[in-house]
């Protein structure tokens, strides 16, 4: 029983030594690897796309930081807690991107979620996407949090309520008129 209980401790530091090292780095430009692939998107790639059916806009994290941010803590309905996230509001989005004729917003996740809504509900609601969250640390949104982007809709207001606005893993979004 001894050895057992010997080797199972050995084989716990071994996989704490093996596993336990490595950290997820805060605001880190390198592309960070799990098993599965990276955990945060390349903030120079493309992580957005907005079109209207005729031209698309396309943005990457760092583009999106170079249009004016916004820092709100909500009440995050998913995981029952509040979470500072950074973003940029989606009509600060739609107006860099020449897309303000639109009246409908279809917002698509990257795992074909949509969710369609007004336009005018969405600015009422200063609802926003945000590109990074303050846990212990500010850090990039991981694709396992539902990342890269998110729709976050700011605590009372109108669709602040509505879950199925919220949106993970933002892709693309689809404007019409």
């Amino acid at each position: 029983m001894k050895r057992r209980r010997d080797a199972f401790i050995v084989i716990a530091l071994l996989a704490v030594a093996t596993f336990g090292c490595g950290g997820i780095p805060s605001n880190s430009t390198d592309t960070v690897q799990s098993a599965i692939g990276p955990l945060f998107a390349d903030e120079d790639e493309v992580v957005l796309s907005i079109t209207d059916g005729k031209a698309t806009v396309e943005y990457s994290i760092n583009q999106l930081r170079e249009l004016p941010s916004v820092s709100i803590e909500v009440y995050e309905p998913f995981e029952l807690k509040r979470i500072r996230f950074v973003g940029v509001l989606i009509e600060d989005v739609l107006a860099d991107s020449k897309m303000t004729d639109s009246k409908s917003i279809t917002a698509i996740a990257l795992n074909d979620y949509v969710n369609s809504t007004t336009r005018e509900s969405l600015e009422e609601s200063s609802a926003f996407i945000a590109y990074e969250e303050m846990l212990a640390v500010t850090t990039l949104i991981d694709y396992a949090r539902g990342g890269p982007l998110r729709i976050i809709i700011p605590d009372n207001t109108p669709l602040s309520s509505q879950l199925s606005v919220w949106t993970w893993s933002l892709h693309r979004i689809e404007v019409a008129s």
